[in-house]
């Protein structure tokens, strides 16, 4: 214990007999020191937030973007979506039908699409718009896929229960889909491409595109070679709603 209290005796002496030999010149750069460490505790706190801020609107966006479309499901109140989401940049009756409402909800990485019946969401989709996103979707009977990154061929084996596409001079959409019965919860999982989406498609699989027809060979070759841009789900039993969507995503 002497020997802790010596130590600390001598310690103060040298810092003050360096602060005498320094003068002024010692007192003004303590004091320097001093003011210096003020002004970073009290911006600390503000500096701190203002990181957390940028971090969400950059890396953190993105992150969290993830996580909501991983929250989103076929079968809630349409008031989820919103408070996910956001207001919706559109509502209208879908494709005419003035029981089913249409809600788009834009964001920078994706746009979602809900279809509800009296504020039940019975189909939701979402289609990736920025080629660096990437999300990735488990299906209700828990298939992974990743959006951008998995082929179609990759996700349903054999032959696929549902398909349909669109193909004109200057559009072109795919969606395919498979009831899931009870593994799946009774709902029925889609994927597809959207023209406003990203990826878009590799044509350059197909030989026959040219004739506004897609033959078998071509429907192969295009699922091995293209991976999905846009994913969609009903609710439980939705299909006896919305008994087939045909194409994925809000009409362009």
């Amino acid at each position: 214990m002497k020997t802790m209290i010596q130590n600390s005796k001598e310690l103060r002496n040298n810092l003050l007999y360096k602060i005498k030999a320094t003068g002024k010149k010692g007192l003004t750069i303590i004091g320097t020191i001093s003011v210096i460490a003020s002004f970073f505790f009290f911006l600390l706190p503000d500096l701190s937030s203002r990181l957390v801020a940028v971090y969400q609107s950059t890396i953190g966006l993105k992150a969290s973007q993830y996580k909501t479309i991983s929250e989103l499901h076929a079968g809630a109140n349409l008031s989820f979506f919103v408070d996910k989401l956001g207001v919706p940049a559109l509502t209208q009756p879908w494709r005419g039908d003035e029981t089913l409402q249409e809600d788009v909800f834009l964001n920078p990485f994706f746009i979602a699409e809900t279809i509800s019946n009296n504020g039940k969401v019975e189909l939701y989709s979402v289609t990736v718009i920025d080629s660096n996103f990437k999300p990735k979707i488990v299906t209700p009977d828990g298939r992974k896929v990743t959006l951008g990154k998995t082929k179609f061929s990759e996700i349903f084996e054999g032959k696929v229960d549902k398909k349909n596409y669109l193909l004109g001079a200057h559009t072109f959409a795919y969606s395919e889909g498979e009831y899931l019965a009870n593994p799946g919860l009774y709902q029925t999982v889609y994927f597809g491409m959207h023209e406003l989406g990203m990826p878009t498609p590799d044509f350059s699989v197909m030989t026959h595109v040219e004739q506004w027809e897609i033959t078998d060979d071509d429907l192969k070759n295009f699922r091995a070679g293209n991976t999905p841009n846009t994913y969609g789900e009903t609710s439980p039993a939705g299909d006896d709603i919305i008994s087939d969507p045909l194409l994925l995503g809000p009409d362009t």
